[in-house]
């Protein structure tokens, strides 16, 4: 009795397919979990997400900044991460944008920063920064097209966010 005690406890650690037998006595656990697998596969595959081609809408009063948490109110002053990943990540401020980035280096497919003049989005590549007193997080920079008169460099911009700096070179106050 106590053999068939431990026949069954074994049976019954096993998972659910290899308790499928095909007439000739064979597991069927290999075949089973090879379907599986495959399966598995197939639908990774028509899943995936790949990166926008493009900016995306953006829910105005709705959608939290991924740095801050502030609700995006203002576009003059939004920022869109696109990740390798296919994720979206927005942002209220450019300063949380390269905060985040700086924090978290993530795998940026692309950013689309909105224009703070017009009403269109501008690739990171494109873009220059000016100085401005009414930035919602108060890094007082705005994006603007690069070959605008006095702009800041993407790579100025960022340095002065990192050191705690607005875009006037005058520290950040800290906001909540």
């Amino acid at each position: 009795m106590h053999a068939e005690a431990a026949r069954v406890a074994t049976i019954a650690a096993r998972p659910a397919a290899a308790h499928v037998r095909r007439a000739d006595g064979r597991w069927l656990a290999p075949v089973i979990g090879g379907a599986v697998l495959a399966a598995i596969l197939v639908w990774a595959i028509a899943t995936g997400r790949r990166p926008p081609d493009g900016p995306v809408p953006v829910a105005w009063d709705r959608q939290p900044c991924a740095h801050c948490a502030m609700l995006l109110g203002d576009p003059a002053f939004a920022v869109q991460l696109h990740a390798d990943d296919g994720s979206v990540l927005f942002f209220d401020d450019p300063g949380c944008y390269f905060s985040y980035v700086a924090a978290n280096a993530p795998r940026v497919h692309a950013a689309w920063f909105h224009d703070m003049r017009a009403d269109r989005w501008l690739p990171e590549s494109a873009i220059g920064f000016v100085t401005t007193d009414g930035s919602p997080m108060g890094w007082g920079i705005g994006a603007v097209e690069a070959s605008a008169a006095g702009v800041l460099t993407v790579e100025q911009a960022r340095k002065l966010v990192l050191a705690g700096r607005r875009g006037d070179g005058a520290p950040r106050a800290e906001r909540h």
